[in-house]
């Protein structure tokens, strides 16, 4: 989970996203993350799969904001952060 994850953000990192489409796509034009995907995971692998997948991204988008802020309280906000954000 944690792979497909990971190499779904970095095509998304190469690509460009469609609003009229919801989707993102490769430079190539293939479509790399939209509704279509979703089902297909959906189909294959099942509702459990994506409440997973779910939480992962979430796990994941706290972890780089908790990074974020800890390098922005020390360098930009003088040092000022809570201590369970410290460590």
């Amino acid at each position: 989970m944690g792979r497909l994850l990971t190499a779904v953000l970095r095509s998304m990192d190469q690509g460009f996203y469609l609003d009229q489409m919801s989707t993102w796509y490769e430079m190539t034009g293939e479509q790399t993350w939209g509704l279509r995907f979703i089902n297909f995971l959906h189909e294959n692998l099942g509702t459990t799969f994506l409440q997973g997948l779910d939480k992962l991204c979430c796990y994941r988008l706290t972890s780089e904001l908790r990074a974020f802020y800890r390098e922005y309280g020390l360098q930009i906000g003088g040092g000022n952060m809570s201590k369970d954000l410290r460590d």
